[in-house]
């Protein structure tokens, strides 16, 4: 119990004095301390509990948990490693530091806590197990994470990013890539809370746990916002969170918003490929007012091994202006799973422009003084950092610019195939190209590829490629050699214009392939890219199908008839007995017809940055009760699966992509293009396609033969591979 002494004077409350050694103290003691004891406490590894009682086991007792230690303490409570008695398992048990004396705010706090946590039940969130209290100690029992905060884990130099000479084809820093896997589920894990209310406005790296198999669990959501809370517990202007990892806006006492999450999200990510956060300094006020005023050192500065695309995605978390940074923890995750798969990120970098009217905002006076000259200093800023940006990579020059605008063109119109001619190819790269044209081969060969999005950066990352081919079948043939790269949004348009001669090479899918031979039988596949890629058959989750089986009478969603993964899906609903007529509805989604009645309809912003996908249709179409199941590629199903949107029922290996050769050529070429692809000596070069794994490898007949046979057998249950609806049927 409090000692109090009892006043001499009448009508007035007893003086308050020290729990430890009795000195008077004032009402707003902090929990009901002098300083000497208080700071003393500081040290104390245990909160002292009213009335104490032991264990059997010699262990303090505190209701149904035996408190085994203290594994961490914070401004609001302590947290114990226990033992729940009832259930025999060991938890986490955090309390309120002095319930007794603990204002109001202090504890509606730590019930938000345990409520916020409490509404979510994700793989990478602390779950809570209680909420109740012991003689007016208020707490909550969680799980117990085995393991270290990632504060820890940055302290001891685990995530540091390693430093290396700059190379023009470096490969991928492993540490770099698990540090983009650890920030995307983690936003993962933020956007999940964000979807049922959940701010949680403190993240930091030491509220981030990290188990013994490296997976994060994010805890502490002691600052967190419920959406639907009306109680407020701090005036508006209140700063709450951590500086350096705190928004601008909340630095500024605004009302939080999923962006300030997104903000510490990417001050995370910032300590962890440069070892500090983006802002740092001597005071916690002295932060908070960098925070609001100054721009982050481009990571790069610190360590110029870090990837350009993912210092591009850090920083666009960063961004001052909230509508300036990802808009939901997912399209970060997004981006950085991009990244990861190799794919072309969303995130641009920002403009030289807008980071001069980002100083101007901040230096009004200096402003006013060059105001007559901003309009031309603007565009000599804007023209350098055009050409700034054309160095970067060689000597792109004007060339690389035509291109992606070219690119653009293609990709927001009506035409089916845009060309690249090797001359603007090799710009790109900075490799010299021989001026006697006598040397030259006209016309020149041509390349094709299927893209899905972002066709100008796919270019620039083909061109290196088109390039070691010219040069290795130059050097193979004893002649000049030009490719022009020819980029399709359609299968089938590529395949026509191989049978016909209008292609010399193509890049396509197995299924096609036999589409190509059927067309001409001189067509020859001259190697396979690996690794071929992954398919997933599911099912809406609310429908209860559990198996393949469960398909039969419903609606289903394939993607475009040429696509390989779309084929053998069809093959697999065959051999488990499920026919085109067993089928309610069925139907083929064509991402290029999608897109363009898209574009007509004028849904996209920009078309030129639009992505095309048979297979995202396809899940999209699924989710909004469209059709009941569906085919797609794991890599476009992720997220789904993730939220628990779809069941999955048969996960299978689609067909390796082929490289094809028109039989217009002459044998030599043909003969020699294989053994410059067989023999690519650039590997890092081939991750431009995608996956670590890429390689080439000769056609192995046996893949062809189970093509070939799997053609029978889908041609017999799926006769007709366009749209077919039943009559009067709605899917």
């Amino acid at each position: 119990m409090k000692p109090t002494v009892a006043s001499t004077a009448p009508n007035m409350d007893p003086v308050r004095t020290c729990r430890s050694c009795g000195v008077a103290v004032g009402k707003d003691a902090p929990f009901g301390h002098c300083p000497r004891c208080l700071l003393e406490l500081g040290f104390v590894d245990a909160v002292a509990l009213e009335p104490q009682r032991k264990s059997p086991a010699g262990r303090l007792q505190f209701g149904d948990y035996e408190l085994l230690e203290q594994i961490g303490r914070g401004g609001m409570g302590v947290v114990y490693k226990a033992r729940q008695v009832s259930l025999n398992r060991t938890v986490a048990l955090k309390m309120v530091l002095d319930s007794h004396l603990a204002s109001p705010v202090v504890l509606r706090r730590f019930l938000i806590e345990a409520e916020a946590a409490a509404k979510l039940e994700h793989p990478n969130i602390v779950p809570i197990y209680d909420i109740s209290e012991v003689e007016g100690h208020h707490f909550f029992s969680m799980r117990l994470i085995d393991g270290e905060s990632l504060e820890r884990k940055i302290a001891l130099g685990e995530w540091d990013v390693p430093k290396r000479g700059k190379t023009r084809f470096a490969g991928r820093d492993k540490t770099q890539e698990k540090i983009a896997t650890l920030i995307a589920t983690v936003a993962r894990a933020v956007h999940y809370a964000h979807e049922r209310g959940v701010l949680h406005r403190d993240l930091k790296p030491s509220n981030i746990l990290m188990d013994k198999e490296g997976k994060p669990h994010l805890t502490d959501f002691g600052l967190a916002k419920i959406a639907d809370q009306t109680v407020a517990l701090t005036p508006a202007t209140t700063v709450l969170g951590t500086p350096g990892y705190m928004a601008p806006e909340q630095a500024l006492g605004a009302v939080s918003q999923a962006g300030g999450d997104i903000y510490s999200l990417g001050a995370i990510f910032y300590e962890l490929l440069t070892g500090k956060p983006p802002f740092d300094g001597p005071t916690a006020m002295e932060i908070l007012r960098r925070t609001k005023e100054e721009e982050a050192v481009n990571p790069r500065r610190k360590n110029g091994a870090i990837d350009d695309d993912l210092v591009t995605i850090c920083l666009k978390c960063l961004e001052k202006d909230p509508a300036q940074r990802y808009v939901s923890a997912q399209t970060l995750a997004d981006d950085l799973e991009r990244w990861l798969r190799r794919e072309s990120i969303h995130a641009r970098r920002t403009s030289l422009v807008r980071r001069t009217s980002r100083w101007m905002q901040r230096n009004p006076v200096g402003s006013a003084l060059i105001g007559t000259l901003c309009v031309s200093l603007v565009g000599a800023l804007v023209l350098l950092d055009k050409l700034r940006q054309a160095n970067e990579v060689g000597a792109r020059g004007q060339s690389a610019a035509l291109v992606e605008l070219q690119m653009e063109q293609f990709w927001g119109s009506d035409q089916q195939m845009g060309k690249v001619p090797s001359e603007k190819l090799a710009f790109i790269t900075g490799r010299r190209i021989r001026a006697n044209g006598n040397s030259i081969r006209k016309p020149p060969y041509t390349m094709g590829f299927l893209v899905e999005a972002d066709p100008a950066v796919r270019v620039q990352k083909f061109a290196p490629i088109i390039g070691q081919i010219e040069e290795e079948l130059e050097r193979r043939l004893g002649e000049a050699v030009r490719l022009d790269l020819c980029i399709y949004k359609r299968n089938e348009d590529a395949v026509n214009d191989l049978a016909l001669g209008k292609l010399d090479f193509l890049r396509i899918g197995g299924v096609s392939y036999l589409e190509a031979k059927a067309l001409d039988a001189g067509i020859v596949p001259i190697a396979t890219q690996a690794p071929a890629k992954k398919a997933i058959i599911f099912a809406r989750t609310n429908l209860g199908i559990q198996n393949i089986a469960g398909i039969k009478g419903r609606s289903f969603a394939f993607g475009e008839t040429y696509a390989t993964i779309s084929f053998w899906a069809k093959y697999h609903l065959t051999t488990n007995g499920i026919t085109a007529s067993e089928l309610r509805h069925y139907e083929v989604l064509d991402a290029v017809s999608v897109f363009e009645q898209r574009v007509r309809l004028g849904q996209f912003a920009n078309p030129a940055l639009a992505r095309l996908n048979s297979h995202v249709e396809v899940v999209r179409a699924v989710l909004e009760n469209r059709f009941d199941a569906g085919v797609a590629s794991e890599g476009q199903l992720r997220d789904a699966l993730f939220y628990k949107s779809v069941t999955p029922l048969m996960t299978f290996q689609s067909t390796s992509l082929f490289w094809l050769a028109g039989s217009h050529l002459r044998p030599e070429v043909v003969r020699e293009m294989q053994r410059a692809l067989i023999g690519f000596p650039d590997r890092n070069l081939l991750q431009a396609f995608g996956g670590t794994d890429t390689s080439f490898a000769a056609v192995p007949q046996e893949e062809i033969r189970a093509l070939e046979g799997a053609i029978n057998v889908v041609g017999k249950a799926f006769p007709d591979t366009s749209d077919r609806k039943a009559e009067g049927d709605n899917p």
